[in-house]
């Protein structure tokens, strides 16, 4: 930006933004960068962007208040006539992972998914020896995937979570867009940056509040963290 100050959206008392008013609403509004604002402009007349947004925009009046997220996603992409689903899941979900999956299948489309263990990696293989998890417990996998508990003496260390590997897993699939289901905080980021087709996070994982996140900000005062 030509003038440096903070942006504080989240601060402004004013919030001219939200009624088409273009005039700054204070020192701090970076509505003061028209420069700015005409290169936004320019971007959302680029052909593919301008469908992904308009589809974004009509899923939003269809599903206001009527669908639930997990329903708006799927209407989202039969409105951008996608085929292939990538769903990319934390191996903690898997459960929730198949559901989505199972859905998305019902309802016409495609699905390629991932596993945040795929790759079968060790946490040695990937990050080399780390301090940190001396003071973690050793995490064990004791079930074999339908469910029976192994036998002590076949018991294996778990493998660490590789979203890198669940986004390239999901690029040679030439997945068109993709679902994130309870990725741990920084694996999301890295899928993110290196997943190619589109994504969406549906599900935000919080073990201690039944994955809803938002939860936890409706007690803030009363916990005094505010």
């Amino acid at each position: 930006m030509k003038e440096e100050y903070p942006m504080h959206c989240a601060e402004c008392l004013v919030q001219n933004c939200q009624v088409q008013c273009k005039q700054p609403g204070g020192a701090d509004c970076p509505m003061k960068d028209q420069a700015l604002f005409d290169a936004i402009l320019a971007e959302y007349q680029k052909p593919d962007i301008h469908t992904f947004y308009e589809a974004s925009v009509e899923s939003m009046r269809q599903s206001f208040a009527r669908l639930t997220r997990l329903m708006e996603t799927i209407n989202f992409c039969r409105l951008m006539k996608y085929h292939t689903i990538g769903i990319a899941y934390c191996s903690g979900m898997l459960r929730e992972g198949r559901i989505v999956n199972a859905l998305f299948k019902k309802e016409g489309f495609e699905t390629v998914s991932a596993g945040c263990k795929v790759g079968g990696f060790s946490s040695e293989e990937l990050i080399g020896p780390c301090p940190m998890r001396e003071s973690l417990p050793e995490r064990r996998d004791l079930r074999s995937p339908d469910g029976r508990l192994h036998p002590p003496e076949k018991v294996k260390p778990r493998a660490i979570c590789d979203p890198i590997g669940q986004a390239m897993v999901l690029n040679e699939a030439n997945t068109e867009f993709n679902v994130v289901v309870g990725l741990c905080v920084g694996h999301d980021s890295l899928f993110l940056q290196y997943a190619n087709a589109p994504c969406t996070v549906l599900v935000a994982k919080d073990r201690m509040l039944n994955h809803n996140p938002v939860a936890d900000f409706y007690t803030a005062e009363a916990r005094g963290l505010l």
